[in-house]
């Protein structure tokens, strides 16, 4: 009856299919995995609607304090333990999966697990971390009859500086999120020219140039090194002028430009310039073996299209999927949070802390090793969770003040690891407000990657809303961070930091309230046409 009744209150008619009888293999594949509740860890998911109700029956029987059962997020019982959870979705195919809840103390610890001696799986050709970006243009100078000299490294490594902050512009498409204000700068926390020189030095094995010339200047100086560099190697395609940037790829000279090595090199330049460029958001444990893979040329569209005043179509996804195909090829939809080349894993670093850095700092974890769950390895980690609804209703309503308050976080949030067809997948589940939510970790990230911060204000940070913005915003929390229509949404935390990334979401501009008051916040938000204010 309750199943019913939780239907009849979200509005929604119930399957007609719950009460089917389940399959003989179903059953049998659900006592094996009950009876793995007693190793350590173990969490049984059972997500869909057909037969629902006798496994509902079966779970509550056996575990009564162990299983949390929600109607469509809609918690309808819950124990005081969650190793059964569950989830009763409409028009869905009954599956029952075994998952492996992750231990957060003192940090969430992805399976990874170095190979040994010879069982270390390497692309062909492999460079250490150290100097591999200067290792991969020796090689393609050498190609062509030419020394990659110093001053070229040195050169590459100086116009790195100034492609950072340039990482800007709209995405291509409504469902993406812009960079920050500073592009790849914004993401390098309190002192990103530290960062980005110390990585210079350990890719290109060269320090950036300290100089304060505008990026005109500079370019005019990297092309002028580049010429004596390559004034041997000779342009049979008629498209290659250095001093213009890069040239777009001519349908009618396409096999003659593929064919010139001038213009190969210069394609060549321009990737290892975006390999540049991502490298600064990457922290390398212990010692790695790089494939060598270069990523499109990126940085040669951002430079070319500034000549002519325009910006580059890029969002946060796309420089997520830049930094991951320099690993292993890529595919959007299997290996949204982690990647494997066989020799090293890369994944993002909030992944072990789910907390948002005070610093704004965002990297990627590139790790030894391979993705590995009950002694079986895999190379791509994925997520399946869901997109959250748009809030219609505010939590806060009538004369009440709007303070800086915690009334939509979440109690508890539990991720766990499971195996899928080709991949391991990552599942967040949250707790708030009544519902029990599967997140989409991949959209949280997307997110995240372009969360800007407040600008310092004098006032007290406890100040309530004033009146004259209340009408413009709807106050609303973790479960379903935005809003619906064109109200701002202010995602009410109190600066709990999960709640706060948790509040990210992919195509959502999202911006945090930081040393700055609320209407303050609210006047920011509303004048960059901010979706979600995050306090």
């Amino acid at each position: 009856m309750r199943v019913h009744s939780a239907y009849e209150s979200l509005g929604l008619a119930a399957p007609k299919d719950l009460l089917d009888t389940p399959a003989v293999e179903s059953i049998v594949e659900l006592f094996e995995c009950l009876g793995r509740l007693t190793e350590e860890g173990i969490v049984v998911r059972i997500t869909g609607s057909n037969g629902t109700l006798h496994i509902l029956g079966i779970a509550l029987f056996l575990f009564p304090l162990d299983t949390i059962v929600t109607v469509e997020s809609l918690i309808i019982h819950e124990g005081s333990g969650r190793r059964v959870i569950i989830e009763l979705c409409a028009d869905k195919q009954t599956q029952v999966q075994l998952e492996k809840e992750l231990n957060p103390q003192p940090l969430f610890t992805l399976p990874i697990k170095s190979h040994g001696g010879e069982d270390k799986i390497t692309d062909n050709c492999s460079f250490v971390w150290e100097g591999w970006l200067a290792r991969k243009l020796q090689l393609e100078f050498a190609k062509v009859g030419v020394t990659c000299t110093t001053q070229v490294l040195m050169a590459c490594s100086t116009i790195l500086i100034y492609l950072a902050p340039k990482y800007t512009g709209n995405p291509l498409y409504r469902t993406d999120t812009s960079l920050p204000h500073r592009g790849i700068e914004g993401l390098l926390g309190q002192y990103p020219r530290d960062r980005m020189e110390h990585v210079c030095r350990s890719v290109l094995l060269e320090p950036p140039e300290q100089t304060e010339a505008d990026f005109k200047s500079q370019w005019e100086k990297f092309v002028l090194i580049l010429e004596r560099a390559l004034e041997r190697v000779a342009c049979s395609c008629s498209s290659c002028n250095l001093s213009t940037g890069w040239p777009e790829t001519d349908g009618r000279k396409n096999k003659q430009q593929l064919a010139c090595p001038l213009y190969r090199l210069w394609g060549t330049i321009g990737q290892v310039l975006t390999a540049g460029a991502c490298c600064f958001l990457i922290n390398v444990r212990g010692s790695v073996a790089v494939p060598g893979r270069l990523p499109p040329n990126v940085a040669g569209e951002i430079i070319s299209r500034a000549f002519i005043g325009k910006r580059a179509y890029i969002s946060t996804r796309d420089l997520h999927t830049q930094t991951f195909s320099m690993f292993a090829e890529y595919s959007s939809e299997t290996s949204k949070l982690g990647r494997s080349s066989g020799a090293c894993t890369i994944f993002p670093t909030v992944l072990e802390t789910f907390v948002v850095h005070s610093d704004g700092l965002f990297t990627f974890e590139l790790r030894d090793g391979v993705f590995i769950f009950e002694t079986r390895y895999y190379d791509r980690l994925s997520t399946d969770g869901e997109s959250r609804p748009r809030a219609r209703k505010s939590l806060l309503s009538g004369p009440f003040e709007v303070i800086p308050s915690s009334i939509g976080e979440h109690s508890t949030m539990t991720v766990t690891i499971r195996e899928a067809y080709d991949r391991l997948v990552l599942q967040a589940t949250v707790h708030a407000l009544g519902s029990y939510i599967r997140i989409d970790m991949a959209s949280i990230i997307y997110g995240y990657m372009g969360l800007q911060r407040t600008q310092e204000c004098e006032h007290r940070l406890d100040v309530p809303l004033s009146e004259k913005y209340k009408k413009g915003v709807i106050i609303t929390g973790v479960n379903m961070p935005r809003g619906v229509g064109s109200r701002l949404s202010i995602a009410m935390t109190r600066q709990n930091r999960e709640a706060q990334l948790l509040c990210c979401e992919g195509g959502v501009k999202c911006l945090l309230l930081q040393e700055c008051c609320l209407d303050c916040g609210v006047e920011q938000a509303q004048a960059d046409d901010f979706h979600v204010l995050i306090v």
